[in-house]
Order: structure tokens, then C-alpha cells, then sequence
């Protein structure tokens, strides 16, 4: 079944399209956090004429993302309001945005931007994110579904999804299961 897989992938047209020209050097890794939801990392991106918050967990790669009205420090932290409601407040939040800088965000927020280590995860997620985007407006199809199976892919080198290292289960999805 892998190896239908990656010959359905090399054939598609969209995905040949928009796969990486030149593998990146790889960044230095953080140290995993010992549970799910303890260290976040953000960033901010934008994408045809739209902004997004995009909010990774370091332990389970688990993504977040949002759509900005506009791109200041009150509607970002809205939004992020939105998403730590739903999955708790983390001991550390890493941005290198000037915006997570900003005194109303550090008031609100009480976070703690990356100066000396590198905030990679969320940029290397912001990539990801980005590239489901243009393959959905490419395909016409819904981005959040290719969010959503990225979400229940089990991550390489592990036997586990995102979703079951963040929620201990798997998400419902349109790719039947076991």
C-alpha cells in the first residue's frame, strides 16, 4: 500500500508542482517537550490576499490555524484566545514576530518571544500550511480537509498522528481507517 502511495504522489501533476526544488538545511531541533500542549511555537502568515495565525505544538506537531481579519496585536490575540480555550494555556509560546513583541500581546498574553533559539517548527509548519494552500486553490478543493489528514498521518519515525499524541485518538476524516 506505501508504495501505491508514493506512486500515486509521484504522478500527481499538483504535487509535483509545488514539492520543495532544494531540501533546506535542516534546523536545530528543540528539545521535545515532556507533554502534549507544554511548549507552542506561532508565526504569522500570509497567503494570496489573506493572513493567517498558524499555531504549532512542539510535542505532537500538532497544527492550528487562522484565519486574521487583519493583522493586529487585538485580532491575534483573539484568535489565539480562541485556540488555547480549546487546548490550555502552554508554560511557553515561541514567536519571532514583531507583532507577538508588541507591549498589548506581552500584556495579554504573558509571552515569551524566540530571540536566542530558533522558532523553526512554526516556520517549517507555516511552509506546510502554505503548500496545502496552494494545492486546494490549485485543485479547488478545501484546504482544512489536507489540514485535517495531515492532522492523522502518523509522523515519521513514529507509529503516532498528531492528533493521538495531542488527543490520544484519531480524527474522524473522509480516508476510511482500521
Amino acid at each position: 500500500m506505501s508504495w501505491d502511495i508514493e506512486d500515486f504522489v509521484s504522478r500527481c501533476s499538483t504535487c509535483n508542482r509545488f514539492k520543495p526544488k532544494q531540501i533546506k538545511e535542516p534546523l536545530i531541533p528543540h528539545k521535545v517537550p515532556d507533554w502534549p500542549w507544554q511548549k507552542l511555537g506561532m508565526d504569522l502568515s500570509q497567503f494570496g490576499h489573506r493572513n493567517y495565525l498558524v499555531v504549532v505544538d512542539y510535542f505532537s506537531k500538532y497544527p492550528e490555524i487562522c484565519m486574521l481579519e487583519n493583522k493586529t496585536a487585538s485580532n491575534v490575540i483573539t484568535q489565539l484566545k480562541s485556540i488555547l480555550a480549546r487546548h490550555g494555556i502552554p508554560e511557553v509560546i515561541m514567536s519571532d514576530n514583531m507583532i507577538f513583541s508588541s507591549r498589548t500581546f506581552r500584556e495579554e498574553m504573558g509571552h515569551r518571544t524566540s530571540d536566542v533559539e530558533s522558532n523553526g517548527l512554526s516556520e517549517r509548519m507555516v511552509q506546510t500550511i502554505k503548500n496545502f494552500l496552494r494545492k486546494a486553490e490549485e485543485d479547488n478543493s478545501d484546504p482544512y480537509i489536507a489540514v485535517l489528514e495531515y492532522r492523522n498521518t502518523p509522523l515519521a519515525g513514529t507509529d503516532y498522528s498528531p492528533a493521538q499524541l495531542l488527543m490520544s485518538r484519531k480524527l474522524m476524516s473522509r480516508i476510511p481507517t482500521h
